[in-house]
């Protein structure tokens, strides 16, 4: 699955992989300055189903799930505690 955002004023390409223990990794990488960040977080203890994923919306990823939406490539269903944070639980839709 691969596509292209802009954020925080870089072009980025969309990489999936996966963390550990097998929960989605979404990171976002620019051609030319290499990883922008980790637009997901892995929390263990939420089971997930293959078509979702968590996303860290706050600290430096702050405005990353409005543009994920905008792209339609993740929608939010919940909001989860991650630490002192929430995460935000979404289905990946492309």
């Amino acid at each position: 699955m691969s596509s292209t955002i802009k954020f925080m004023g870089y072009r980025c390409q969309l990489k999936w992989s996966q963390y550990p223990d097998g929960q989605p990794c979404l990171q976002l990488w620019s051609a030319t300055d290499g990883p922008i960040l980790t637009a997901s977080v892995n929390l263990p203890e939420y089971l997930l189903s293959p078509d979702q994923i968590l996303v860290k919306n706050y600290a430096e990823n702050q405005g990353i799930l409005e543009v994920l939406e905008a792209a339609r490539i993740v929608k939010r269903l919940d909001r989860v505690k991650s630490g002192q944070e929430q995460a935000d639980l979404c289905q990946i839709l492309s």
